[in-house]
């Protein structure tokens, strides 16, 4: 099974309001989202 994190719509949610963890990523796969969010995402904050 394949994700997609879409780093263009990004939403904030209260944890409260979360029902259920669908899942996770690999650590190789979280260390490429925060790659790509530091370079092109987090600077136009």
């Amino acid at each position: 099974m394949m994700s997609t994190v879409r780093l263009s719509r990004l939403d904030c949610l209260e944890k409260s309001l979360l029902v259920a963890k669908i899942g996770q990523i690999s650590q190789a796969d979280a260390a490429a989202v925060k790659q790509v969010w530091d370079l092109y995402v987090k600077p136009q904050f």
